[in-house]
């Protein structure tokens, strides 16, 4: 008899399931092909896409990722039952669409494969952009303190930045990309122009059919008219996108002619009065209010100095009861001057009486200290103590903009200063020669002499050049000859004078006191004489604060540390003005510091820390080194020597 047993067999069928889904879509895998369709990219985009993979089968599984055009960070995906992962796929598109890309899925440990297949195409973003109004064409008016104070920031000292908001909006399907490139000229989109300006934020994407604002915001260094357009970087289109800014300040605007010194002719014992000596003009667009100060710097032999209106003759009102001036008007100014005799004969010929103040109450400037401040005018009236003589003034005294003054060579100075007891016969012939070059003879362009023998080569050729125009011809010894020194200072006037095109202003407002260079007063009033000869008013407020720092330093000044005290000079010109490029105040700035530093370890330290460490030389220096003095050649050894004898022996 046979038995028969039943068995009962289960059989669990496990299965592979993986879904993909992508922004929402799902691809089931019925095939071992998937397609997805991304219709929204700009060309050279590149874009990092999240695409989820999920285990939808009943086992654990990994996936390998690979792709001979997209970039993937992560190749293996390990899935649990029933679980999601995303991954980020990077793709790169180029100018040129459609573009596929395909994603190759592998089954590890299983013999099967599938492929994502990733259709791109490309769309051209659209951006429009708009502004308030009142941006447009913005007028800022300034004509109270209180108005200075707005625009004033005490804590940083620097104007408040004037901001102008521009909405963009991106009416397409795919993003735009917006970046800041330059400032360039609304009359000449090919001028590049250097401001600080900047756009916040920067470097944008603006998703589709989105509006971003954004801020462009200028930090003003002077009330110039700003008429610029920003040009940004965009893929809406190959040319960048140009966006007008404009910015006018309207404030008053103080103007005097003469700018600075008068010169009233001889001095007598007794009144002197003189009719309109100085007009005060407002050229600006707002009401000028002004006063003038009391006398100052008044000769003692001055009993009497005073500024008053010509119509009115009464003399000018204070601070607490200003002069008004409208825009496009001017006042004239009489002055009354009563002395003693001048009892010292030994006074240079031409010397300083007495000087006003002219206070602007609102017509704000940026000082060279960077400060903003009300604009105030130095008025230095002077007088002849011997009789003029008898010339005809240069024709074509016009001021001019000082933009193409040539500059004194530095080691031509130096030399000149260091050998000063062998041209002192001969000074005056130097000096001028050094104000025509500064205003650019062609006779030196090249080079500037230095020996007695160039100098008496100099005048020669300056004879041969000029011979057709002046009958008297100059040598060197006629300036070692006192008998003959005032006619050839005079005829080299003549000779320099006619050899020049430009400048002819600046030449004779700079060479008026050649009599008494080496005079001390001299030096004060020669500064403030040049100022007469400036192009525009900021640049004659300029001159005045390099000659009142210059004057100050100079009075100051000993023989034994004139380098030194020459590097604080410039050092306080520059190292605030806000109008400089950033690196000039900063090499001015390190030199300065450098000189006041006195042993070679602190100035061999100060150096050193001014090196980046990452910097090879930077490295070298900072190794331990027993030998200091290697350790210090090394630190110098891209330092020019000039520089190296200024920190260290001056």
């Amino acid at each position: 008899m046979i038995e028969i047993k039943q068995f009962d067999i289960t059989i669990k069928l496990s299965y592979i399931v993986t879904t993909v889904i992508y922004e929402g879509h799902t691809y089931n895998e019925q095939s071992q092909s998937y397609r997805v369709s991304i219709n929204n990219f700009y060309k050279n985009e590149k874009r990092t896409i999240p695409i989820e993979f999920r285990n939808d089968g009943t086992i654990e599984y990994t996936l390998r990722l690979s792709s001979a055009k997209l970039t993937l960070t992560i190749t293996e995906v390990n899935l649990s039952v029933n679980t999601t992962k995303t991954i980020p796929i990077e793709i790169q598109m180029s100018a040129v669409a459609p573009q596929e890309f395909v994603l190759v899925i592998d089954f590890i440990n299983i013999k099967r494969q599938s492929q994502l297949i990733f259709d791109c195409q490309t769309v051209q973003p659209q951006l429009v952009n708009s502004m308030q109004k009142t941006d447009k064409n913005q007028i800022m008016n300034i004509s109270q303190s209180a108005h200075m104070q707005q625009i004033w920031n005490k804590d940083l000292q620097i104007l408040l930045p004037i901001e102008h908001e521009i909405t963009f909006k991106n009416d397409s399907k795919a993003a735009a990309t917006l970046n800041y490139k330059r400032l360039v000229s609304s009359q000449d989109v090919q001028t590049s122009l250097v401001a600080n300006f900047r756009m916040e934020p920067d470097n944008l994407i603006i998703p589709p059919k989105s509006k971003v604002p954004v801020r462009f915001l200028y930090y003003p260094v002077d009330f110039e008219k700003f008429d610029v357009q920003a040009e940004l970087l965009t893929n809406t289109s190959m040319d960048p996108m140009r966006i007008p800014y404009y910015v006018e300040f309207h404030t008053p605007i103080l103007q005097t002619t003469q700018r600075s010194l008068i010169d009233i002719g001889l001095i007598q014992p007794g009144k002197i009065f003189k009719k309109i000596i100085l007009t005060v003009e407002n050229i600006g667009i707002l009401e000028l209010r002004f006063a003038v100060s009391d006398p100052l710097r008044k000769k003692s032999f001055v009993k009497v100095a005073t500024l008053q209106e010509s119509s009115l003759n009464v003399r000018p009102s204070s601070i607490n009861r200003p002069l008004k001036i409208e825009p496009k008007k001017q006042r004239s100014f009489d002055i009354v001057i009563e002395c003693d005799t001048i009892e010292n004969s030994s006074m240079p010929e031409i010397i300083g009486l007495v000087e006003f103040e002219l206070i602007s109450l609102c017509d704000p400037v940026i000082d060279i200290d960077g400060k903003l401040v009300n604009r105030t005018v130095t008025i230095v009236i002077v007088g002849h103590t011997l009789p003029l003589p008898d010339f005809a003034l240069p024709q074509d005294l016009k001021p001019s903009i000082w933009s193409d003054l040539e500059l004194l060579s530095s080691s031509w100075l130096y030399q000149i200063c260091q050998e000063h007891s062998l041209h002192n016969s001969y000074i005056p012939l130097v000096a001028l020669t050094a104000i025509a070059h500064v205003c650019g003879i062609q006779q030196t362009k090249t080079k500037l002499p230095l020996t007695a023998s160039e100098w008496a080569m100099f005048c020669m050729n300056l004879n041969s050049d000029n011979q057709h125009k002046n009958k008297d011809s100059l040598t060197l010894d006629m300036f070692m000859n006192a008998t003959t020194t005032n006619m050839a200072i005079d005829i080299l006037i003549k000779l320099l004078r006619s050899t020049l095109t430009n400048y002819r202003s600046f030449f004779h407002q700079s060479s008026l006191f050649h009599h008494s260079f080496s005079n001390k007063e001299s030096i004060r009033l020669q500064l403030f004489s040049v100022i007469n000869a400036a192009g525009n008013i900021d640049e004659a407020y300029t001159m005045q604060s390099y000659a009142l720092k210059l004057w100050n330093t100079y009075e100051q000044c000993s023989s034994e540390h004139g380098f030194r005290q020459s590097i604080e000079l410039v050092h306080q010109c520059i190292s605030n003005d806000c109008v400089l490029p950033e690196i000039i105040p900063t090499f001015t700035k390190f030199i300065y510091q450098a000189i006041q530093l006195t042993e070679v370890t602190v100035v061999s330290q100060e150096l050193s820390n001014l090196i980046p460490s990452s910097n090879a030389f930077g490295e070298l220096i900072r190794c331990s080194i027993k030998l200091s003095d290697l350790k210090w050649f090394l630190l110098f050894a891209h330092i020019d020597d000039n520089i190296i004898e200024l920190m260290i022996i001056h």
